[in-house]
């Protein structure tokens, strides 16, 4: 549904574009204003919930109100550029800067719910997130790799390949993983998890200490 939205969106900008270039009677459109502002204020909150809630249908009623309000800007714009200057020109002017600003606006929607469908990964901020709190944690692990990441809607899914000690004893291991678990879901709050354990190579000369301390 978003998609359709998005399209619509862009064909919205073009027939628009085409309607306010047509020459008319130029005069001040009463209750413009109001609106815009109205369309605006319920657009802006819309967007902070989106964000919030990872949500790119809420962005898509959002952009759609901004559009809305693009629009009545331009028409304030270019009836104030007429009325001000007399040349009439002005307003198609207005109207195609306007229609092309919803135009990308759509293609941009249009782009971001194809990725979404398609499970885009996570965008870079956040998997630096992710790599950070790895990083800190690397006295405690050998390794890890083949790390993946995904968004699905709102839901974000993390899955990697962690090398622990062999050292370790199951519990120590599975503590470990929870422990780990943790600090992801507090650096990246809803993400979902999923961590498959590996033993480290029988050469790590940690584990080798340790099984010649244990047999001392």
């Amino acid at each position: 549904m978003r998609t359709v939205v998005a399209g619509f969106l862009v064909g919205g900008a073009v027939w628009t574009a085409a309607l306010l270039v047509e020459p008319s009677e130029i005069g001040w459109p009463p209750g413009v204003t109001a609106a815009a502002l109205a369309n605006l204020a319920v657009a802006m909150f819309l967007l902070r919930i989106s964000r919030a809630e990872h949500s790119i249908a809420l962005e898509v009623s959002a952009r759609h109100l901004l559009s809305d309000v693009l629009t009545s800007v331009g028409v304030l714009i270019g009836v104030g550029l007429v009325l001000a200057t007399g040349w009439a020109p002005l307003d198609a002017i207005a109207a195609l800067v306007v229609g092309g600003n919803i135009a990308w606006m759509g293609v941009e929607l249009l782009r971001r719910s194809l990725g979404g469908l398609m499970d885009a990964r996570l965008p870079p901020e956040e998997e630096a997130r992710i790599l950070a709190v790895l990083d800190a944690h690397r006295g405690d692990i050998v390794e890890y790799h083949a790390m993946r990441t995904r968004q699905a809607g709102s839901s974000r899914f993390l899955d990697l390949h962690l090398v622990l000690h062999r050292s370790f004893t199951v519990g120590e291991a599975h503590d470990m993983t929870d422990h780990l678990e943790q600090h992801l879901t507090e650096a990246l709050p809803g993400v979902d998890v999923l961590i498959h354990v590996e033993p480290c190579e029988a050469s790590c000369a940690r584990c080798a200490a340790a099984s010649r301390t244990t047999r001392a």
